[in-house]
């Protein structure tokens, strides 16, 4: 299984889970190289409603706007949205789409 964790801290991770469509988190995750090494990558996590309101929000503004790239989410209670990062993050792939840490 592929190891990530909240960037900040948990209690971020946690107010996260509390109320997803008000707020992003920022996971870290890392992955198995071929030289056995893990390499670290960072993303945005939202949920789909976070997206829609967010979109909303634009539209009554300039109408642009610049995300970084994140994995959306269905709208989800705490501990689906928990699964839900681990199955993203363990089916690879995620880490095309993220930034790497540099050491």
């Amino acid at each position: 299984m592929s190891l990530w964790r909240f960037l900040e801290n948990d209690e971020d991770g946690l107010q996260w889970l509390d109320c997803p469509s008000e707020a992003h988190a920022v996971i870290e995750f890392s992955v198995s190289t071929a030289s056995n090494d893990r390499d670290r990558y960072r993303i945005a996590v939202v949920t789909r409603e976070w997206v829609e309101l967010s979109m909303r929000d634009i539209s009554g503004s300039t109408g642009r706007a610049v995300f970084s790239a994140m994995l959306v989410l269905p709208n989800l209670g705490r501990d689906e949205l928990r699964r839900a990062v681990d199955d993203a993050v363990s089916a690879g792939g995620l880490a095309f789409f993220a930034t790497r840490v540099s050491e």
